[in-house]
């Protein structure tokens, strides 16, 4: 009994110890924080108005800027040199139109697809109900065509085929071919 006593007694004395050892430690852990929270009230004290100097530069320096820049537009006004507004006109007026025509010209293609399907179809049954009889030799055809090559009105339409595949590689855009 005495020794479990003894053991009992040493557990106390180490554990008396150990709490003695971590409370000095934790007195030691609280003065550095004190101290460090010392520190760092000092800097925020000197750099307050170091922060409130370089806030007031920097607003001081902005509004500098926008009055200069503020007398700029006022000159270029008067002297006619700005033109933003107006080129923000025609850029979007002109991005309107493009957007028509590509718009338009989608429209267009897509009937032209109807109609070509269409016709395709049709031309597949009209070509099946031929008869031999009434087919168009080589050469009567070759008159044929040279006969419609200078009348008035097929030049007409040759000029305007001509004219608008300028206008749609000036658009910069391709049409696409049925077979695609």
């Amino acid at each position: 009994m005495k020794s479990h006593e003894e053991s009992l007694s040493k557990k106390e004395k180490s554990t008396e110890e150990k709490a003695k050892e971590t409370e000095h430690q934790l007195l030691e852990l609280e003065q550095h924080l004190a101290q460090t929270e010392k520190m760092l009230n000092s800097l925020l004290t000197q750099l307050d108005p170091l922060s409130n100097c370089v806030n007031a530069l920097a607003c001081e320096q902005k509004d500098e800027i926008m009055t200069q820049l503020q007398s700029i537009r006022r000159l270029m006004k008067e002297s006619g040199l700005d033109k933003s507004e107006n080129k923000m006109k025609d850029v979007s007026h002109i991005c309107n139109e493009k957007l028509e025509d590509l718009i338009q010209s989608f429209a267009e293609h897509s009937q032209e697809k109807e109609i070509d399907d269409r016709e395709d179809d049709s031309n597949e049954d009209l070509l099946e109900d031929v008869d031999n009889d009434y087919q168009i030799e080589e050469h009567e055809l070759y008159d044929i065509c040279e006969v419609h090559q200078f009348e008035p009105d097929v030049v007409e339409d040759q000029e305007m085929i001509k004219k608008d595949a300028f206008e749609s590689e000036e658009m910069e855009l391709r049409r696409r071919n049925r077979y695609e």
